[in-house]
């Protein structure tokens, strides 16, 4: 790919080279100006790299403290105070005990199963995601249990956002994925086997997954969250009941992440080492795009 931006850029050169002092001239302002573009972007990786190391270092500390502090969960907030809490523990079943996923039957302490039809919003439309069916577990809560024995309900809505970045998934784990896509010509949608199962067991409406004309696939998703797995969480605290929950508040780096200090620094320094081959690459092109556009502009 980039022997082939190479010829092209010698190609536009060439080319303007060989025109008229025009020609040359807006070709000389196209390449200054890709240089300011890759310029730009080289700027907001670089600020992009720092802002990682510094969530990488951040996290580590907080994982390296917060388990260790002492103090309870302060009163004020069980009474509705809304405001930015920090806790570490380990993911715990509810009233009703550990559960079993309805599709894998995998162990959790909260599953949720999702029936999503993709259809095609026209050419320059994109694509809209339709859920068709959803289940999830009673109470649609996640608890945790920390050091001081409390146990902390956690909104599923913030169990879906990563401290961690780049990471997908984290303390939600995916464990199907099926897609069935449409069928070419007119024949009949043929269902994988979990969408078969649901249909099957009346689950799903049959109507619900019938074939549209802009319908390009069915997807069913089962997330879960396993048992007896240490997270750190930062949210925004509200109460249900007698009880803390955390919630994932708008503009504010809420989220969780079930990664280790060691998994943390491990997947920083991989994304790390990526964003610096991208770096050198926007170095050069910036100073390519710049040297080729002022000898342009030069002559």
């Amino acid at each position: 790919m980039d022997i082939l931006a190479l010829d092209a850029l010698k190609g536009v050169v060439s080319a303007a080279v060989a025109g008229s002092p025009q020609e040359r001239f807006a070709a000389g302002l196209c390449l200054v100006s890709f240089a300011a573009m890759s310029g730009g972007g080289l700027l907001w990786l670089m600020r992009r790299r720092g802002a990682e190391a510094q969530m990488r270092d951040w996290l580590v500390q907080l994982w390296d403290t917060v388990p260790h502090r002492s103090q309870p969960v302060e009163p004020d907030l069980l009474q509705g105070t809304r405001g930015p809490v920090t806790i570490a523990g380990r993911t715990t079943a509810g009233p009703a005990g550990t559960l079993a996923a309805p599709l894998s039957g995998s162990a959790c302490v909260w599953y949720r199963v999702r029936v999503t039809r993709d259809d095609e919003e026209g050419s320059n439309s994109g694509i809209r995601h339709k859920v068709v069916y959803e289940d999830r577990c009673d109470p649609d809560l996640v608890a945790v249990a920390v050091a001081d024995a409390t146990s902390v309900a956690l909104d599923p809505g913030l169990c879906a956002r990563s401290l961690v970045p780049g990471r997908e998934h984290d303390l939600v784990e995916r464990i199907i994925e099926e897609c069935t896509p449409r069928p070419p010509g007119r024949h009949p949608l043929t269902p994988g086997p979990h969408l078969a199962s649901l249909r099957d067991t009346g689950r799903v409406d049959n109507a619900a997954i019938k074939r549209m004309s802009n319908t390009l696939s069915f997807t069913v998703t089962e997330d879960v969250v396993r048992p007896d797995t240490d997270v750190l969480v930062i949210g925004g605290a509200t109460a249900v009941g007698r009880t803390l929950a955390l919630t994932a508040r708008e503009g504010h780096r809420d989220g969780v992440t079930a990664m280790t200090p060691v998994q943390i620094t491990g997947h920083i320094a991989a994304r790390r080492r990526r964003q610096k081959w991208l770096a050198f690459a926007l170095t050069a092109a910036t100073l390519l795009f710049c040297t080729f556009g002022m000898l342009l502009l030069s002559r």
